[in-house]
């Protein structure tokens, strides 16, 4: 039976990619809406943007899921949960219902005491808000932060059918979530305005919950109500735990420090911030975060047994793989980067002026594209080993130069709020060249480095040859075409694509880049497992 679900199991990071894709294309059409209706830099009862509010009420929410849940539930749960589950499905049960039991009481505790102090954090970090803008990104943050208890439950759940490999409803759930904010953006904003938004985000947070409920069910999980603090196991996650959450707390304190800063720039540097940082997240959510979380319980599995050549070979492949799907994608949103915002967030409210600083902002971010992908790769191999120091030290590291490099080209060298893009890029960087080595380091091996480079040599010149062939359809297409219309830039945005794409797949099958096997071998090897076989 194991056997034949595996014939016929779609390929977890090709699944988990297109959900990835269809997911942040619904975060597309989510931005474009916000943006249609309220734009980036129009002014309410002062400086302040309705959506800087809105992005800003975001920040003690997203505090609190990304602190104790997102990574830190998959990272430490999964290896020992996968350790313990086929040898004692029974107390790896009992160990999932007392993780539940205490996060439910954690999350509440915790957000009881941020809705309390939530006007003076909010002070805090939004420098250059006027009293009318905090009051109502006060209001906003209250009414989103029952997200995190949703999303910790979630969390759970899918850390408990990764390790079973039942990724469609993981595949769903971000899909959901994204659905419920559109249903808050299209029903509830006419009639109550901004705060519909807010009602969004708590119906997509319900909905990426209960999308995964029936699978879990059929794991054969039932919850009890029982919390077992001598369970020697929970004592292990806890030790786990709490270098994960420090190192977490750094892209916290990372975005933190970019709303303090962008508050006290030109009214809508927030907006803009998290527009170009939602556009060049949907390559990175689509290649490399859904890359890393198929291949983690891979990475734990082989870590677990001792396989040292096999887990360098799986880590291996799957950074050229990710280089080669990131690295050209990086580039052709530079070269397109205005383009892209124009088509995407460009009707309604969204100005010319709005377009040229989220395309400029958009274009930064995209130089540490490769650097972003490749972070949650590396992390996850260290969390293989149940190392969780070594990634903190990292981001505490890539924290302090964040800061300065934010100060020095917002304020020193005028910047803008593109220079927080820049600043975090360059952070991305050197953190992914830390972690790299480290690993090299902890494990005693070059991990193909070689190898790694040879094909990031090959990629480089392939995005080359690309990067001309684009430029050139872009000049050729934009001369023949109206660019003051929506078809106008299609065409030129599509054209050029479909060129570049072309042109990038020619030039490395013509070096014969062994990524071209490693990428499309996912697709070949569902072709075969669609096939009947004799059972």
């Amino acid at each position: 039976m194991r056997d034949l679900t595996r014939r016929f199991a779609v390929p977890a990071a090709v699944l988990l990619g297109v959900s990835s894709f269809f997911s942040r294309i619904l975060g597309v059409v989510r931005d474009h809406l916000l943006t249609n209706e309220f734009g980036a830099t129009r002014p309410i009862a002062g400086a302040i943007s309705e959506l800087d509010t809105y992005y800003a009420a975001f920040r003690i929410p997203d505090f609190i899921y990304n602190l104790l849940i997102l990574g830190t539930i998959s990272a430490v749960f999964i290896p020992v949960f996968t350790a313990l589950v086929y040898k004692d499905k029974e107390e790896a049960w009992r160990l999932t219902a007392t993780i539940i039991n205490l996060l439910v009481i954690i999350l509440l505790g915790v957000t009881f005491f941020a809705a309390i102090f939530t006007p003076y954090i909010i002070k805090a970090f939004t420098l250059g808000f006027d009293e009318a803008s905090i009051k109502l990104t006060v209001s906003l943050t209250r009414v989103m932060l029952l997200s995190p208890l949703l999303f910790g439950l979630s969390a759970v759940a899918s850390s408990v059918l990764n390790t079973f490999k039942k990724f469609w409803a993981i595949a769903l759930s971000p899909i959901f979530y994204n659905l419920g904010i559109l249903v808050g953006i299209v029903f509830l904003v006419p009639k109550i305005g901004i705060f519909g938004v807010a009602i969004g985000v708590i119906i997509g947070a319900f909905l990426h919950l209960a999308v995964q409920l029936p699978a879990l069910h059929f794991t054969g999980f039932s919850y009890q109500p029982i919390i077992e603090m001598d369970n020697p196991r929970l004592r292990k996650m806890a030790r786990l735990i709490v270098p994960r959450i420090l190192a977490l707390s750094t892209t916290q304190i990372n975005l933190v420090i970019n709303t303090i800063i962008g508050s006290t720039l030109i009214a809508g540097s927030i907006t803009i911030l998290n527009l170009a940082d939602n556009l060049q997240s949907l390559p990175a959510g689509i290649i490399g975060v859904s890359v890393a979380i198929a291949t983690f319980s891979t990475f734990a599995e082989l870590a677990s047994t001792g396989n040292k050549e096999g887990f360098v070979t799986k880590l291996s492949e799957t950074l050229r793989s990710v280089l080669f799907l990131i690295v050209p994608a990086a580039m052709g949103m530079i070269l397109l980067r205005a383009e892209l915002v124009r088509l995407i967030l460009g009707s309604g409210k969204f100005n010319w002026t709005d377009t040229v600083l989220t395309a400029n902002t958009l274009g930064f971010f995209c130089i540490g594209l490769f650097a972003a992908s490749l972070i949650p790769v590396l992390a996850r191999a260290f969390y293989a080993y149940q190392d969780t120091k070594t990634p903190l030290m990292i981001s505490f590291f890539a924290l302090v130069m964040n800061v300065v490099l934010s100060l020095a080209l917002t304020k020193w060298l005028d910047f803008g709020v593109a220079g927080l893009a820049l600043a975090l890029s360059l952070a991305n960087i050197i953190a992914v060249t830390l972690l790299f080595l480290s690993l090299k380091t902890k494990l005693g091996d070059n991990l193909d480095s070689d190898r790694i480079l040879l094909s990031a040599l090959k990629i480089i010149f392939c995005t080359v040859v690309m990067a001309g062939f684009v430029q050139v359809t872009k000049t050729v297409i934009g001369s023949n075409v109206d660019m003051t219309t929506f078809l106008g830039v299609f065409l030129k945005t599509f054209g050029s694509t479909i060129v570049g794409a072309l042109t990038y797949l020619a030039v490395a099958k013509l070096l014969r880049c062994d990524e071209l096997k490693l990428v499309f071998r996912p697709w070949r090897e569902q072709q075969t497992m669609l096939k009947p076989h004799e059972i």
